[in-house]
């Protein structure tokens, strides 16, 4: 590769740490990420959810979907992965 095609797009949400996965689902996009710090109170697994795989993106219904605590109690990367249950 010596060139892109159009210039490169961000998408990155707010408050991005690391761990990106993205999966379609009836015609949805959705683009899973940790934000926050891991070391702190801060952290958090979250989801977004859009028409196409750049978005604009809104925030998911149930994000986020994993934290920790006010205290900090619990840190460390909470990384994520999808199950597809075959009758849904």
């Amino acid at each position: 590769m010596d060139a892109f095609v159009s210039t490169p797009k961000d998408i990155t949400p707010p408050g991005y740490f690391q761990a990106p996965y993205m999966v379609k689902r009836k015609g949805k996009y959705y683009f899973m990420y940790s934000d926050g710090k891991c070391t702190d109170s801060t952290y958090k697994v979250r989801y977004s959810v859009a028409n196409n795989p750049i978005g604009p993106w809104g925030e998911g219904k149930n994000s986020p979907v994993l934290s920790s605590d006010a205290a900090g109690n619990f840190t460390d990367p909470g990384n994520h992965s999808v199950l597809f249950h075959k009758n849904k």
